[in-house]
């Protein structure tokens, strides 16, 4: 019963997504996105970050413009930073997110405070580092 639950949340995610695409035409919309989820509800953007991390090798090299809550992470080790993109469903009860990494330095220090409102544009991108990973790669604040 779970396997056919998580298929069908995978199915819903994956038309979701086709919804929220189907107002883009080929080459970007006005903002310079393949993808832009910026303007979605709650739960479209959702189940496209989903998706897109389900089914990531299909989205490699797309451009993604995504809206949500700003979350900073230090690694205690070495003090790096990571900066990630939250989207909560619309009940507030689950959360998805895509991690970013900003274009420059002076990109990373216009960023708003951790918990505040951002919305980023960057590549979509995979890369193994123990595991398959995501992200925007050359992300910039919009």
């Amino acid at each position: 019963m779970r396997a056919l639950c998580k298929k069908l949340m995978r199915l819903a995610a994956a038309l979701l997504l086709l919804i929220s695409l189907a107002g883009c035409s080929g080459g970007g919309t006005a903002g310079g996105a393949d993808i832009d989820l910026s303007e979605d509800s709650a739960n479209v953007a959702y189940a496209a970050i989903a998706a897109m991390i389900d089914d990531s090798d299909a989205y490699v090299g797309k451009t993604v413009k995504v809206s949500g809550q700003l979350m900073i992470d230090v690694e205690p080790e070495n003090g790096k930073l990571h900066y990630a993109v939250i989207i909560s469903d619309a009940a507030g009860c689950c959360v998805r997110g895509i991690e970013f990494i900003p274009c420059s330095a002076d990109e990373a220090a216009r960023l708003p405070q951790a918990y505040d409102s951002v919305t980023v544009i960057g590549t979509f991108e995979n890369r193994m580092d123990g595991y398959l990973y995501s992200h925007l790669e050359n992300a910039r604040i919009e």
